[in-house]
């Protein structure tokens, strides 16, 4: 019998995702409402076409609330500190062989 994953380990999962358009806004929104820690990264200047329903509109607005859940642009030291975190994080997943180098030089850019 498959073990079971109990709620606290959920909700003490961090998941990284890279962009915040439409359908990554839309997986986050489902990640947090299941108890996961969730964050965004995306461009300087994203492209949306539904941007009534995606957390990147936070860029330019400061926040953004999608059916109940706000997502806040983070600026200065909180953003330097998320930003090391997401590239602990890709550099971790390097290493367990999870993620090309090519994908980690493209995140850089982010």
């Amino acid at each position: 019998m498959a073990e079971q994953i109990q709620y606290e380990e959920i909700c003490q999962t961090k998941v990284l995702i890279r962009g915040a358009g439409e359908q990554a806004s839309g997986i986050a929104h489902r990640l947090h409402r299941s108890g996961f820690k969730v964050c965004l990264i995306d461009i300087a200047k994203p492209i949306a076409v539904r941007r009534l329903v995606s957390f990147c509109e936070a860029v330019y607005d400061g926040e953004k609330t999608v059916d109940q859940i706000c997502q806040a642009y983070a600026a200065g030291g909180e953003r330097k500190k998320l930003f090391l975190h997401a590239m602990e994080l890709l550099k971790n997943l390097h290493q367990a062989g999870l993620l090309r180098f090519s994908d980690m030089e493209a995140a850089k850019t982010v």
